[in-house]
């Protein structure tokens, strides 16, 4: 199956930006961000109103898995490529806060986790009770 793309909200500098109500994560299928400049400044926010700890995984570059696939610790690229990010591996974020709280994950590295078109994926462990908002800072901040 394809990822359910999430929408990212365009921030502005000097201004406010409604993230809207939010969506429920695809634990199935997985989550893929197209932001307007790709991955860079790229921002999540997950709310869970479950008494359930879940994780939220980030896939690295070069992830060919499935979305319900284990996180990778680290792997080896499939060309030279000195000091590649995606090489540490796919980032994990566990026990997002539960019942009622928010985790955000902000600053991520697109060397590290930028497919090759430019997406960042997202998979879940569990979506119940879920919301998520993504956003994007302005190229030059």
């Amino acid at each position: 199956m394809a990822r359910t793309t999430l929408a990212v909200a365009s921030l502005t500098r000097d201004a406010g930006t409604a993230l809207g109500a939010g969506v429920t994560p695809d634990a199935t299928n997985g989550n893929i961000l197209l932001g307007p400049n790709g991955g860079y400044n790229v921002g999540v926010l997950v709310y869970n109103a479950d008494s359930s700890n879940h994780s939220l995984i980030v896939r690295a570059s070069g992830y060919a898995g499935v979305a319900t696939g284990a996180a990778n610790a680290s792997y080896a690229t499939d060309q030279y490529q000195p000091f590649a990010q995606a090489s540490i591996g796919d980032l994990t974020v566990s026990c997002l806060h539960t019942g009622g709280g928010y985790t955000l994950i902000e600053s991520m590295t697109t060397d590290r986790f930028s497919q090759s078109d430019g997406s960042i994926w997202l998979d879940w462990t569990a979506s119940t009770s879920m919301t998520v908002w993504v956003w994007q800072r302005p190229f030059i901040a």
